[in-house]
């Protein structure tokens, strides 16, 4: 159950680490929250507060903070995807800044899943609900689109526009001949 947003403001990252991971995040909430909005704006701001402060404070964590920081991340995402009402795509979004946001300060390392540039792209890859193929011809008929359509075709673009910062970091794989079949759809991803 996420902790309300007033017992999370102001707190420095191991704080806030701190209190996120004694939270039991995954566990399903108790009946259905008293108001709908504030829960929804208790996850958002806990995933706004949780992936500035790793941001910030990444240079001074030690190597052994690291493998439990990486694991709460991955566990305040699964939560909020199945417990907070927030769209996955914005999820993902904020998931893949906190990568490349990470990686772009401090070394990659494999053994730690958020600094591993392979995950992220095989993460990338792993949530678009449409091949390079199908973008590529959504995009020559963009103007005929249903909604829904367009917007899996903008979200594979929005989505890139995190990981493109790193993207020197990928190793050759079959997935990074995938991603550059995306890059070539978009050359220039939004900002």
């Amino acid at each position: 159950m996420i902790p309300a947003q007033a017992e999370l403001r102001g707190l420095g990252f191991r704080e806030l680490a701190a209190k996120l991971a004694a939270a039991r995040l995954t566990d399903p909430p108790r009946g259905e929250p008293a108001d709908p909005n504030a829960y929804y704006y208790d996850w958002y701001l806990a995933i706004r507060w949780f992936t500035e402060k790793f941001v910030e404070t990444c240079c001074e964590l030690t190597d052994a903070e690291w493998p439990r920081y990486s694991a709460l991340a991955d566990e305040l995402f699964r939560a909020a995807a199945e417990f907070s009402g927030i769209e996955r795509w914005k999820l993902y979004f904020d998931q893949f800044r906190l990568s490349a946001a990470l990686l772009m300060r401090v070394p990659p390392r494999p053994d730690v899943p958020v600094l591993d540039p392979d995950r992220l792209l095989k993460d990338y890859l792993s949530v678009l609900s449409i091949s390079p193929e199908e973008a590529a011809r959504r995009k020559a008929r963009r103007r005929e689109l249903r909604k829904a359509e367009e917007q899996q075709l903008w979200e594979t673009s929005w989505l890139m526009s995190q990981i493109k910062f790193v993207e020197h970091l990928f190793s050759e794989s079959p997935e990074l001949d995938e991603y550059r079949k995306w890059r070539q759809l978009w050359p220039e991803p939004p900002r």
